[in-house]
């Protein structure tokens, strides 16, 4: 309950500043998530000085990652140097995208047509590793579209981009090749595929709505609003068909829940469940950490695939099983996982370092740099899914990708770093 009111007021601050940033889109993703806790019957009872000491260092995180926001607002122009170099590079992305897009719509149509329930595998421990081995399918192409398809991130700016100058049938291609980020997902049936995407686009088309002109906006809402319907069905289709309709979760409802029918339930359990599985986590945590294994496990896998480093990818999931042994395969907060990767004190650095980077990149007069939208799509991804886990893993391998993006903009990290800081200064 602490926590829903600590949210509420922040939001009732925002609106009486009449404030209009992305940061509203952000907390009330909060909101609504810790009140399904309390309808679930999953609020944290703060009993002891090291519960309270626990909440209070998760809402100062969760504000140090969410506060910055507030500063990316009203954004009116995007600024680019050199319209020819963009244009080579949108096309390099989309080249790059086409054989995670073909690789993963392939997996898919295999998938639901050879399985009867393809979402009752999940659930069955190696089922899915067996179901991939037996795909005519080559591996290679599944291992290059799994290094490829992060790029495909940079393409929703692009999209926005080329709405904003008219150039339509381009940002259709661009929008569909960013759908990678969504077909990954659902190559292994995860629900969070559909909420991951629409998350990152809808705060982008909040970002952004306001260098689009009126018909385009109308156009545009009226699209999501059919995407938005669309995904929810399907939803609402597989964790129907993964929890057999709720009878999952009849043994699991909480007394305490206000919430009784198992179908719903579900969907609330699924949204709000990290919050006591975080204070519960933190609650347990005795200083053993993954050593930045979750984070850096896509580097780690790729390192170790070619010998460069003595590492089994399987490793972190049986660390994981040790150290969470009730929480390994549950959602558990950005908090409880950054606590547990780094320890307290490295958590709290990065979270200033990340406070600070948003910081540098925001808009300078209504205006941003292409450079910063490319920045930002990543960064923006932590506290879109705080609710769930850390999405530091995910965005570690485009984080990689930006560093030719900017050495061929003729920007270079060190460059954009001082551009950003001319702005910064001025800001």
């Amino acid at each position: 309950m602490a926590a829903l009111i600590y949210f509420v007021l922040f939001f009732v601050f925002l609106l009486f500043k009449k404030n209009t940033s992305i940061l509203i889109y952000l907390i009330t993703i909060q909101i609504i998530s810790l009140i399904g806790a309390i309808l679930i019957g999953k609020d944290y009872v703060i009993d002891t000085f090291y519960k309270g000491y626990n909440l209070a260092f998760t809402l100062f995180i969760l504000s140090i990652y969410l506060y910055p926001w507030i500063k990316i607002d009203k954004i009116s122009s995007i600024n680019v140097k050199s319209e020819f170099k963009i244009n080579r590079l949108t096309y390099a992305i989309l080249l790059g995208s086409i054989i995670p897009f073909v690789t993963f719509t392939l997996m898919i149509y295999y998938l639901f047509k050879n399985t009867e329930n393809i979402y009752l595998l999940k659930g069955v421990e190696g089922a899915l590793w067996d179901l991939y081995a037996h795909m005519p399918m080559n591996s290679k192409f599944f291992t290059l579209s799994y290094y490829l398809y992060p790029i495909s991130y940079f393409l929703v700016p692009l999209h926005f981009y080329y709405l904003s100058k008219k150039r339509y049938k381009l940002s259709f291609v661009c929008f569909i090749f960013s759908l990678n980020i969504m077909l990954y997902g659902l190559t292994y049936y995860s629900r969070s595929a559909f909420i991951h995407y629409i998350f990152v686009y809808l705060s982008f088309f909040y970002l952004l709505n306001n260098i689009l002109d009126a018909r385009v906006k109308r156009y545009l809402k009226k699209s999501i609003a059919v995407f938005l319907v669309i995904s929810f069905i399907y939803l609402m289709y597989i964790t129907n068909e993964r929890f057999g309709g709720g009878s999952y979760y009849s043994s699991r409802i909480s007394s305490k829940s206000i919430i009784q029918d198992p179908f719903v339930y579900g969907l609330f359990d699924y949204l709000s469940q990290w919050y006591y599985n975080s204070m519960y986590l933190l609650d347990s945590y005795n200083f053993s950490t993954f050593k930045g294994q979750i984070s850096l496990k896509p580097i780690l896998d790729l390192m170790g695939q070619y010998y460069l480093i003595d590492y089994n990818p399987n490793n972190s999931l049986n660390i994981r099983m040790a150290l969470w042994p009730d929480n390994w395969y549950t959602f558990n907060g950005l908090v409880a996982y950054f606590v547990y990767d780094y320890g307290y004190l490295i958590t709290i650095a990065l979270s200033l370092l990340y406070f600070n980077l948003i910081m540098i990149v925001r808009p300078y007069k209504n205006e941003i740099s292409l450079n910063s939208l490319f920045v930002l799509v990543l960064l923006i991804q932590i506290p879109l899914m705080a609710i769930f886990y850390s999405m530091v893993q995910s965005i570690v391998l485009p984080s990689i990708f930006l560093i030719p993006i900017f050495l061929y903009l003729r920007v270079g990290y060190s460059g954009f770093i001082k551009d950003s800081l001319k702005v910064y200064k001025k800001k």
